[in-house]
């Protein structure tokens, strides 16, 4: 089986055409990740910031502590004052000093105090539905006073590279080209050479040669998100200068700091590469599953196209997104604010919900490319195992 599928796998993925598809596409990709980083960095439109920063960092970055607020306040408020009177090099360095440190410093000191009135009204809510007899209301607001009550920021750290990565999403649109693109021939191409009906003499018939067709398409696909997610990661990291802060929470973040998660930022990076991965297996299965149903490559060629760009465009149009997996595609919107599914009066967490329809698409996905209803000749059956 093993030889199988390195020969499926072989035959329609270790081609020319798709390797240098892969390789142009990763280019483009960087050239994005690069236009990313000049429109967005700090210290891009403000290149002279990074030295200030890099000698102030050991200074005031790392362990949140009083001492520390103190003394940078006390270096920040003179030179504020000084700056709106005289604007130069003080106004510069104090508009340095609020952009990577003050402001930082406040929400990181202000949000554990947040999190727990979030927490204690939460709990509140919770005691106020069950006496009202709202059940699913009341087992919301106790996961939610669950979810923000230990809550803390206690280091201060550089997450501008996290922060743009995970809000990433131009590669996914090259990976779901790359998809459509390597798997539409996978079944069609047997079927418009005619070897479908060899392959129903052979011993072991069709299934296995659908079996291993999957199990190629299912490697080919992780293997192209997991390439094109890990590049993103390590060029963010390159190009930021700066893989500081993966150990902080996923809340040390502002666009997060309602997030469900309470992950480090690595961690997190690292289940969002996961997440977007299943997605993509999901829309990949989409396309192999028309590859078996048709007969002509333009078929599942143009179908694909639709299917996959409806989902996207009813994401991005906010219509109802469990059960589309576009959701985990752009997965930050799932890690954005806490939201639930009531299935069956229990609260469900979307990207939890959202993960688990698409575990389940993949399966019957599966299930109906592998299952075969049409009988192979007429007649008695025979076969011819070859050597």
């Amino acid at each position: 089986m093993i030889r199988q599928i390195y020969f499926e796998f072989r035959k329609h993925f270790l081609k020319l055409p798709v390797c240098v598809a892969v390789i142009l596409f990763l280019l483009l990709d960087a050239f994005q990740i690069s236009s990313v980083y000049q429109e967005k960095s700090i210290f891009s439109m403000m290149p002279e910031w990074r030295a200030k920063y890099e000698n102030l960092y050991p200074v005031y970055g790392g362990k949140i502590t009083e001492k520390k607020i103190r003394n940078l306040m006390a270096y920040y408020r003179p030179l504020k004052a000084e700056g709106n009177l005289h604007p130069g090099r003080e106004y510069e360095e104090a508009l340095m000093l609020q952009k990577c440190f003050v402001a930082p410093l406040q929400y990181a000191y202000e949000y554990q105090q947040n999190a727990g009135q979030i927490a204690k009204r939460a709990l509140e809510n919770a005691d106020f539905y069950q006496q009202m007899g709202n059940i699913y209301a009341s087992r919301k607001n106790q996961k939610i006073a669950g979810m923000f009550s230990d809550r803390r920021i206690s280091e201060l750290r550089y997450t501008e590279m996290y922060q743009h990565y995970l809000q990433y999403d131009f590669s996914v649109f090259l990976v779901l080209l790359l998809v459509i693109y390597g798997l539409v021939n996978v079944f069609v191409l047997e079927k418009e050479t005619e070897m479908e009906l060899l392959l129903q003499t052979t011993i072991h018939g069709k299934r296995k040669s659908a079996a291993a067709k999957l199990l190629a398409s299912i490697i080919f696909v992780t293997a192209i998100s997991l390439l094109f997610w890990l590049a993103d990661f390590l060029l963010f990291g390159c190009l930021f200068r700066s893989f500081d802060g993966g150990n902080c929470p996923i809340y040390a973040i502002e666009y997060f700091e309602a997030s469900p998660l309470s992950m480090s930022l690595f961690f997190c990076a690292l289940f969002a590469m996961g997440m977007k991965t299943v997605g993509t297996l999901v829309f990949g299965m989409t396309v192999l599953l028309l590859s078996r149903l048709c007969r002509n490559t333009l078929f599942p060629f143009v179908g694909s196209i639709f299917l996959i760009g409806s989902c996207l465009l009813a994401y991005n149009a906010d219509l109802p997104s469990a059960f589309n997996p576009a959701s985990l595609l752009v997965c930050r919107e799932l890690f954005h604010w806490v939201d639930f599914i009531d299935l069956a009066g229990v609260p469900v967490l979307t990207w939890q919900f959202c993960l688990g329809t698409a575990l389940l698409m993949l399966t019957i996905f599966s299930a109906v490319i592998l299952y075969d209803r049409r009988p192979g000749p007429k007649g008695h059956a025979f076969h011819v195992q070859f050597t």
